[in-house]
């Protein structure tokens, strides 16, 4: 059984958390997010994992 959504929660904007990298490495069809409760960055990583502010995230949950 594959997860459908791998996210990882963080209070600011941080570099990539490795256990965040491993599952997107191991489930590569999986959508993977870094949310920050009050960062600023919005992009796409080169292998994938999107890092955005969390009210990016939580509006896309609608």
């Amino acid at each position: 059984m594959e997860p459908g959504r791998a996210s990882l929660c963080k209070w600011s904007d941080a570099p990539i958390n490795p256990a965040l990298r491993y599952l997107k490495a191991r489930f590569p069809d999986v959508a993977a997010w870094q949310i920050s409760a009050v960062g600023k960055k919005d992009y796409a990583s080169s292998d994938g994992i999107r890092v955005a502010p969390a009210r990016t995230f939580l509006n896309r949950l609608r």
